[in-house]
């Protein structure tokens, strides 16, 4: 027991006690019909983006479903009290993705971040995109915000597909960031599981 101090982590039933809850679920969306975005924003439903509580956030998606064939998930965010920034000059982002055996890659300024860069397909199998997204600097006025996510997008049928995405958003101007925004590129959201966690 060396160097081991405080509470230990002890079973209880089905559940470990002990440990602390640094990594909190504050909100979960089930999207089942046509949606237009999907919003987490600062004083909703629990969401503390410019507190003091959290250090980072993660959002995680899965069994997301588009409503327009090739069509996938983009990322708006916001200050306090201002609209989705949608200017072409207000994201840089820095995107690697491996399709099947084939690489590449994107880095500029956008009007929105992109997720993923292929897109799901009503008329293929298992067509979705899974991923998550850390979410750093929300707090602060003297850092850039930045977005970071992994995605997965697959189709299982006879013309087997695969693309994975990584990259990171930074913001380009120095500001707290109050929202960020789920949006199709296209159109709407047609199903998915949207969670976002806040890591103390």
């Amino acid at each position: 027991t060396q160097g081991l101090t405080g509470t230990l982590p002890a079973v209880s039933g089905a559940n470990l006690t002990g440990i602390a809850s640094d990594f909190v679920k504050i909100v979960a969306f089930d999207i089942s019909s046509s949606t237009a975005s999907v919003s987490f924003e600062h004083g909703t439903s629990g969401v503390d983006f410019t507190g003091t509580t959290y250090r980072s956030h993660l959002i995680i998606f899965s069994d997301v479903h588009m409503v327009d064939d090739n069509d996938r998930i983009y990322v708006q965010i916001r200050d306090s009290g201002g609209s989705y920034d949608n200017a072409s000059n207000k994201y840089f982002e820095n995107r690697i993705h491996l399709q099947n055996d084939s690489v590449g890659g994107l880095s500029g300024n956008e009007s929105s971040l992109r997720l993923s860069s292929g897109g799901t397909d009503s008329g293929r199998r298992h067509s979705t995109i899974e991923g998550m997204i850390n979410l750093f600097n929300f707090n602060t006025t003297t850092s850039q915000s930045k977005v970071m996510y992994q995605t997965h997008l697959s189709f299982v049928d006879s013309q087997t597909y695969h693309n994975d995405s990584v990259g990171t958003h930074c913001r380009d101007d120095e500001a707290a960031t109050t929202g960020i925004k789920l949006i199709g590129g296209s159109g709407s959201i047609e199903a998915g599981t949207f969670t976002l966690y806040s890591r103390k």
